[in-house]
């Protein structure tokens, strides 16, 4: 089934499958699109068997797809949420009035929300025993919790990439490469000096509102502080997402780069973690722990890092 625009039921696709209980969406004319191939960050020249979840920005099925969406509850009160900022005041110390900076949570009221998780559906690079190359999602069920939902977005998702969407119920001579994932990129502490590595957080910091370029700075400067071993940024639909790593202790932390969001301890080692889906990490379940974004974020990383023996390099005891 071909389909060149966005649909609002979904009840002719359910209908034309109706005797399968999965399906696979396809863009079969990748070389005829090889810039958004590019784009999207598939390896040039193509390497078949490479998987990735494609950034927000790249459209609203994109967006669903990556960050999930949220409800707005309009019938119900208001509530009290706080946005972090940097501030900066005078204050008396002794006779002398000094300049002081700090991070503080700004109070708003807004309607409560629920998040809807990412659909977290990755795009995959098959290639048919013929060479032919095809961009593909799936296999997408047709059944349980949210899978019509997941469906539509990425069908949605496919005519906002490449301008339309072919949805098959099989997928025939298709040569099966192993799966690479592109959606992490590690950065190695010990295998570069510490300052390369410093300078590429700050890159990505950059690229947030200069609003919150304070706030994020002084947040990955208080982790970097417990040199981790490795750090592993986000790439495509994981950007956004840092994680530090701490192999002898086992222990990792995903940071957003979000101003307004969380702090998670990691359940999985990392190399369990890197093949978790978007949806997956976020869940509540791969968690151990989770600091909110809130003033008090600072005394309870320092307490969490205490507790799982990794210390500040200033407290003059190695990681």
């Amino acid at each position: 089934m071909l389909i060149t625009k966005r649909i609002r039921k979904m009840d002719a696709v359910l209908e034309a499958f109706q005797n399968f209980d999965k399906v696979y969406a396809l863009f079969p004319e990748v070389e005829g699109r090889i810039d958004r191939i590019e784009e999207l960050g598939f390896s040039m020249p193509l390497v078949a068997g490479e998987s990735l979840l494609p950034e927000a920005k790249l459209g609203r099925g994109a967006r669903r797809n990556a960050n999930g969406y949220e409800i707005v509850h309009r019938d119900q009160p208001k509530e009290t949420r706080y946005h972090q900022m940097q501030w900066t005041r005078m204050q008396y110390h002794g006779r002398d009035l000094v300049e002081v900076t700090e991070i503080i949570d700004r109070p708003y009221y807004r309607y409560p929300r629920t998040l809807v998780l990412p659909f977290s559906v990755e795009l995959k690079l098959h290639e048919q025993k013929d060479g032919a190359k095809s961009v593909i999602a799936g296999p997408l069920p047709l059944a349980g919790e949210g899978a019509v939902a997941a469906l539509q977005n990425t069908i949605h998702m496919f005519i906002d990439l490449f301008g339309k969407c072919l949805i098959v119920s099989n997928i025939n001579d298709v040569y099966v490469a192993p799966t690479r994932q592109l959606n992490w990129e590690i950065l190695p502490v010990g295998q570069q000096p510490w300052e390369e590595t410093e300078r590429a957080i700050r890159r990505l910091i950059e690229r947030a509102k200069p609003s919150e370029q304070p706030v994020l700075r002084a947040r990955f400067d208080a982790i970097a502080r417990y040199r981790p071993d490795f750090i592993a940024t986000g790439r495509g639909g994981f950007t956004r997402y840092i994680v530090h790593g701490w192999e002898k202790q086992n222990f990792y932390l995903l940071e957003s780069m979000e101003v307004n969001n969380a702090t998670y301890v990691l359940k999985e080692d990392w190399e369990a973690v890197s093949k978790l889906t978007k949806a997956e990490i976020l869940h509540a379940d791969s968690h151990k722990a989770r600091l909110i974004h809130r003033e008090q974020w600072f005394g309870d990383l320092h307490q969490l890092m205490e507790q799982n023996r990794i210390y500040r390099r200033d407290e003059g005891e190695a990681a």
